[in-house]
């Protein structure tokens, strides 16, 4: 549609009209976000993003580097992320200025010409994107990239910059690449024109010299899907000087829709709230994460309890029909101590499958998004325990406690309490356990097993794919409790020596670990 508008603007007046020297054809890329709308601890990752973004999608604005050689610009440089009232205030000085705008209706970009200031620059167009397509989407999406610039070069008054000699006949244009085919189409029928600027108009005049069609003829329609086949030029002005650069804009259908983000489709709009925990806090959310992580008991005590070490396994699924779904396999490795002829020993292992709920919906409080969520949870125990429960200087008499539990089944649950900003996480949580209460009739002995601890993760790398990797801390108090009907005939060496029917014991356990996250 543009193309027939340049047209039309022939028989206006041209008295102050100008050319537009490509040399200085630069332009300025900027992106403000409502300062209220975005909570502060989500910036930093927000102008990370864009800073990498935008030195990547402006390239695509100049000369020949766009998508089929599309681009008019000599050089394009990128602004800091801006948090303001006025989104809309144009931030740049510059020939050209593109300036995306966030808030809580939703993603535009306004382009403007010609001027050093909002009063004395041309609104070129002003794109408001649909809801769903959110930052987050923009900058890690390629079919995003390339729909932006679809709806970009339609707008301008030109998508081609090229210098032609006088006697060609042929234009070649670079062929669409397989990721750019999914949302645009290659060129049919191309105008070149001059084009001048009407300064007290403010509106561009082209001059047409020729058009651009594929070798193809039109009924066969045998063109290529890539766009590489030639274009075969029909002067209607054939130039004076020997070269002469020319513009070039794709002669749309009046009928023909601006562009279909059909690929948007893919993507699960049903829980798009259009708040900022869309695609950043709840990120994490809706990601799945498995952990390995290992701790020490702090301090270490004289038992064998105290000195074993945990290694854990934890694994949770955040999106797809299993999410929710949540697994973690613990093991403290086999500790062993001989004091007095005896040898004390020590090994853990539990393995459990969970299922998370969410209570309530997630909240943002001031810096963070937040989160509980409830856990029940079942698996399967084993314990194998002998030491000491009064360990001293002299073992003259010790209680000891011996305890061994195989494959018995282990219910509970946890409570968590999670805060999430860009690059890291906190959780706060709580656990309780209950082992041999289940079919507690055949079961001798019986367990149960609180812990209440914290853990802190943060990505030291993330993929524009939404892979992440991360080094994490935890700490957390461990309290046991053991108890058994009848007590197990056991030959000590310890003359006097007598074996407990019940133990307690707790430990406090620090660490740290490594996490992947998709």
């Amino acid at each position: 549609m543009i193309f027939f508008n340049l047209l039309m603007l022939l028989s206006m007046p041209t008295a102050w009209a100008k050319d537009i020297p490509l040399k200085v054809s630069s332009a300025t890329f900027s992106f403000q976000a409502e300062e209220s709308f975005v909570p502060k601890a989500f910036r930093e990752r927000l102008g990370d993003d864009w800073e990498g973004f935008c030195e990547k999608f402006s390239q695509n604005l100049l000369v020949g580097k766009g998508p089929q050689g599309r681009g008019i610009l000599s050089k394009a440089g990128c602004m800091p992320i801006k948090f303001t009232k006025d989104v809309d205030e144009l931030a740049a000085s510059d020939t050209w200025a593109f300036q995306f705008g966030w808030k809580n209706a939703g993603l535009t970009l306004s382009i403007y010409f010609g001027g050093k200031g909002k009063k004395d620059s041309l609104l070129v167009g002003k794109i408001e994107f649909p809801k769903q397509f959110t930052p987050d989407l923009l900058f890690t999406s390629p079919e995003a990239t390339t729909y932006v610039l679809s709806r970009i070069y339609r707008r301008l008054p030109a998508a081609w910059s090229g210098v032609f000699n006088k006697t060609d006949l042929q234009w070649q244009l670079t062929p669409l690449d397989a990721r750019s085919m999914g949302v645009m189409s290659p060129a049919r029928k191309v105008g070149l024109y001059s084009l001048k600027f009407d300064v007290e108009q403010k509106s561009w005049i082209p001059t047409l010299y020729a058009v651009a069609q594929p070798l193809v003829s039109d009924d066969k329609k045998q063109f290529d899907r890539e766009g590489g086949e030639p274009l075969e030029l029909r002067w209607i002005i054939v130039p004076k000087q020997a070269k002469i650069r020319l513009w070039a804009q794709e002669i749309y259908s009046p009928l023909e829709k601006e562009v279909d983000p059909s690929f948007l489709t893919v993507r699960d709009e049903s829980k798009n709230s259009g708040s900022i925990l869309e695609g950043y806090a709840l990120e994490g959310l809706k990601s799945t994460t498995w952990s390995v992580r290992y701790g020490i008991p702090v301090p270490k005590g004289s038992t064998v309890v105290s000195q074993a070490s945990k290694i854990e396994l934890i694994g949770s699924v955040g999106k797809g029909i299993l999410d929710g779904l949540t697994f973690q396999y613990e093991f403290s490795p086999r500790q062993t101590q001989v004091e007095a002829e005896d040898t004390y020993s020590f090994t853990w292992s539990r393995m459990e499958a969970g299922w998370s709920f969410q209570l309530g919906a997630p909240q943002t409080i001031e810096r963070f998004a937040t989160r509980f969520k409830l856990t029940p949870k079942i698996g399967i125990l084993n314990m194998d325990a002998y030491f000491p429960l009064n360990a001293s200087e002299n073992l003259e008499f010790a209680t000891v406690a011996a305890f061994k539990v195989k494959s018995q089944i282990d219910i509970g649950g946890e409570l968590s309490w999670e805060l999430e900003s860009l690059n890291y996480r906190v959780k706060l949580w709580a656990t309780a356990h209950l082992s041999g209460y289940v079919l507690g009739g055949s079961n001798a002995t019986k367990i149960s097993n609180q812990r209440a601890g914290g853990d802190i993760s943060y990505d030291l790398y993330r993929s524009a794919g939404g892979f992440r990797v991360g080094v994490m801390g935890f700490g957390y108090i461990d309290w046991v409790t053991v108890q058994q009907d009848t007590s197990p005939e056991l030959g000590l060496s310890l003359a006097t020596s007598t074996t407990a029917s019940g133990a307690s014991y707790n430990v406090t356990y620090i660490g740290a670990g490594l996490s992947v996250t998709w």
